[in-house]
């Protein structure tokens, strides 16, 4: 549960095409060691890796989800 004091970050990330998912991974995991020094009253961080608008015309997807 989310308390009053509480901040919840969510964010859809485009990596590039040619990271692997242990880069990833790190990337994810620096990124939300980072909001949580800067900002402490973050107690969740979701990530979701994503494809960015050029590949998403690319593979014939809505550019706009």
């Amino acid at each position: 549960m989310q308390g009053p004091r509480e901040a919840l970050v969510a964010a859809k990330v485009d990596f590039r095409d040619v990271s692997t998912a242990a880069q990833i991974e790190w990337a994810c995991e620096q990124a939300e060691q980072r909001l949580r020094e800067a900002f402490p009253a973050v107690s969740r961080v979701y990530l979701d890796p994503t494809p960015g608008f050029a590949q998403r015309r690319t593979e014939g997807l809505n550019p706009w989800p």
